[in-house]
């Protein structure tokens, strides 16, 4: 205690100290810049090593965020892509039913949502979003892309029930659209498999598969000239069975298209 009592004994020494070590340092030709550079380099490793620690630690960070924006924009654009084919698929489906209506441009015609089937009849019944209201009437003819789909059996003021081609009740009076021979086109096994056969009104009919048979306007249901099926199978002898295939795809049906006129059944 008594040492620090005497500071002007205190001061003079820590002046001659410093005075000592800088003689020392003159006469081994160093600056007083170069005995503190030892300590300077200490210095300035470790602060470099704390700021590579900390520097690593807010980098991981930022990284991890830019990852993550990534990941947002790459979720984003993969929901527009969803959202992009299902436009593109929807445009292609509107350009086939332009096509129907095209097609029967001598009928007033109305196209309709597909929005109810039952599992039990999936390809022979279904229910569209149009009824009176919209014009349509018991009878009326429903068409699709790949021809006759099936006639309205019910209507109520906005809906309407169809049955297929592909429904056992009844045939359809059919011709050869190569010969112009006359038949009656049936469901085969209750239209599970969408497959159709004929019933030959005269042993002469000549049908080879490939064939197209269209409606022949016999009996009054149906107008003549629409696309009933194509022919895949024809068997042997005089009461051989023939198979076609219609060209409709009775499982994805979206929307169709009603011919806005009465067909009454005319009386053999």
């Amino acid at each position: 205690m008594s040492f620090w009592k005497n500071k002007p004994l205190v001061i003079a020494i820590i002046l001659v100290l410093i005075l000592f070590i800088l003689m020392v340092i003159g006469a081994s030709g160093q600056t007083a810049t170069d005995a503190l550079t030892p300590v300077q380099e200490w210095l300035y490793t470790s602060s470099a090593k704390v700021g590579t620690f900390f520097s690593g630690i807010f980098g991981s960070a930022e990284s991890g965020s830019k990852i993550s924006a990534l990941e947002r924009q790459v979720s984003e654009l993969e929901t527009q892509l969803q959202s992009y084919d299902q436009i593109v698929a929807e445009n292609e489906r509107y350009k086939k039913l332009l096509n129907v209506v095209e097609a029967y441009d001598d009928y007033d015609t109305i196209t309709a949502s597909v929005i109810a089937r039952s599992p039990d009849d999936w390809m022979t019944e279904f229910t569209i979003a149009a009824g009176t209201a919209d014009g349509l009437k018991k009878g009326m003819i429903v068409v699709h892309e790949g021809g006759l789909l099936g006639r309205v059996v019910s209507v109520t003021q906005h809906y309407a029930k169809i049955t297929t081609l592909l429904n056992t009740q009844g045939g359809i009076p059919a011709l050869v659209e190569r010969t112009r021979d006359v038949c009656v086109v049936k469901a085969e096994n209750s239209g599970e498999e969408g497959n159709l056969s004929l019933e030959y009104t005269e042993n002469s009919v000549s049908v080879v598969p490939g064939d197209t048979l269209i409606t022949s306007g016999i009996g009054g249901v149906y107008p003549k000239g629409l696309t009933i099926g194509t022919v895949t199978s024809v068997g042997s002898g005089s009461n051989a069975e023939v198979t076609l295939q219609s060209s409709i795809d009775f499982d994805h049906l979206e929307e169709v298209v009603v011919l806005l006129a009465t067909f009454e059944e005319v009386e053999s």
